[in-house]
């Protein structure tokens, strides 16, 4: 990963306290997903976040740039069950509401999204190749290679480690189509189970099985799982497929 970021488990009340602060920022004073004067103390915080697993990246002027959370699971109704309509129904389908976690509140400073239609994320406006299927291989690797969302994809990495120990096998996700067409180019793939809505904008219900997903990442992109996702992760919670 670029190492002009950093990535963190949230672990003290001061860094938490910033996370929330670029939430703010971004969803109440930006996007206008949430009202401002609902968080006097520019802190966007919610009932959620007790029950959550937050993550930072910080840039090289020790700045909190980017924020992202995972949901436990708990006797609490996800957000994703409250607002979406879902076609599978938790413990169900293989689904355990204690392996379960939904991602949220994903969101990236300003100064990082330099596209106009960037979005919340700073993703949203990456190209996705009409080409046959080995020409857009070689241009993703070569974007890949070049300009990699580094904050989002180490995001990623830092829920990814943590699901691994904490036996966390699913992951819920409302998000933007857009945002799915590019976590998708990179192997990070997740299955839709449910129609859009409007929840902060449009966004659509997705499910992602770890298991699944560790495999398509490792088929498709194989450099960004070897560099990305594996690198410090310690090899007792390797996929099997990576350590035969």
């Amino acid at each position: 990963m670029n190492a002009s970021f950093r990535f963190f488990k949230v672990d003290t009340p001061e860094l938490l306290k910033e996370i929330y602060r670029l939430r703010f920022k971004v969803y109440c004073e930006e996007l206008n997903f949430l009202s401002p004067e609902n968080y006097p103390d520019g802190l966007e915080i919610d009932e959620y976040d007790p029950y959550s697993i937050h993550f930072a990246a910080i840039d090289h002027e020790d700045e909190v740039i980017g924020t992202i959370r995972l949901i436990k699971g708990t006797d609490i109704p996800f957000p994703i069950e409250v607002h979406c309509k879902l076609d599978i129904k938790i413990n169900g389908n293989g689904l355990s509401r204690k392996n379960l976690a939904e991602i949220s509140r994903l969101a990236v400073s300003k100064k990082y999204r330099k596209r106009v239609d960037d979005g919340r994320t700073g993703m949203e406006s990456y190209p996705i190749a009409k080409a046959s299927e080995e020409e857009r291989r070689e241009l993703e690797m070569k974007e890949f290679r070049r300009k990699r969302p580094e904050i989002v994809l180490g995001l990623y990495r830092m829920m990814y480690y943590e699901s691994k120990l904490n036996n966390i096998t699913h992951w819920f996700a409302a998000m933007e189509k857009k945002l799915w067409e590019v976590l998708n180019r990179y192997g990070i793939l997740f299955t839709q189970v449910g129609e859009e809505v409007d929840y902060y904008g449009p966004v659509i219900p997705y499910l992602g099985q770890i298991s699944d997903l560790e495999k398509y990442i490792y088929q498709r992109n194989p450099e960004l799982y070897k560099s990305v996702f594996l690198a410090g992760l310690d090899p007792r919670y390797w996929p099997e497929f990576i350590k035969t």
